[in-house]
């Protein structure tokens, strides 16, 4: 694993995170909106390298002064925010996105809170719609290795209801508001990059 904590100062895989980003993120206008931005360490790397990208951050109220002083300092043009977004507790920012980006928030948020922000996304983002989830998963109910179940019995110990997800239930789980997973990106330290694109709304 990176870090036991979702908020690191930096991340080995960045690199890694932004030739994807690359991959995926098209040449004209596109938005989005990074759920627990943490010290904006993503942010600030990811959208300097794509000035097409308009990047917005987002967390809980006690990293907003954090986010902004990172922010201020590298002055970058694209990069916005920091905007107050507690997942289980705020609704989804107003501004239209089209694209969602999180990294190592799964396990560190309970099951609930993770399948309301899916439902969200579902009701919020359009058709053609990126998710980009970033972090550890089982796979077939095992860990990866004994370093991440060790990293689960950590963060289950603080609260039981968070823990690394299996990536069958959320891949169902976005599947059931309205997300296809187009690729899974098999990244060093044992994590995955979780590309999920928004179908067409049902009517």
């Amino acid at each position: 694993m990176d870090t036991p904590l979702p908020h690191s100062s930096s991340t080995p895989n960045m690199d890694e995170l932004l030739k994807i980003f690359q991959e995926i993120i098209p040449a004209e206008h596109w938005r989005l909106l990074e759920v627990g931005t943490g010290s904006g360490h993503h942010a600030i790397h990811i959208a300097s390298h794509l000035e097409q990208l308009q990047w917005v951050c987002s967390d809980v109220p006690y990293r907003q002064k954090a986010i902004q002083k990172n922010l201020r300092e590298a002055k970058l043009p694209n990069v916005h925010g920091p905007i107050e977004f507690m997942v289980g507790k705020d609704d989804f920012p107003k501004q239209k996105f089209n694209a969602v980006f999180a990294s190592q928030l799964l396990h560190m948020i309970s099951w609930k809170e993770a399948k309301g922000l899916f439902k969200m996304l579902g009701g919020r983002l359009r058709e053609g719609s990126q998710v980009l989830l970033y972090g550890p998963y089982k796979y077939d109910g095992k860990f990866a290795s004994e370093r991440q179940e060790e990293l689960d019995r950590m963060i289950k110990e603080k609260d039981a209801q968070n823990g690394v997800r299996a990536y069958e239930d959320v891949v169902k789980a976005m599947a059931k508001y309205g997300f296809e997973l187009k690729k899974d990106h098999t990244l060093p330290n044992e994590n995955h990059f979780l590309h999920f694109v928004r179908l067409l709304h049902q009517t």
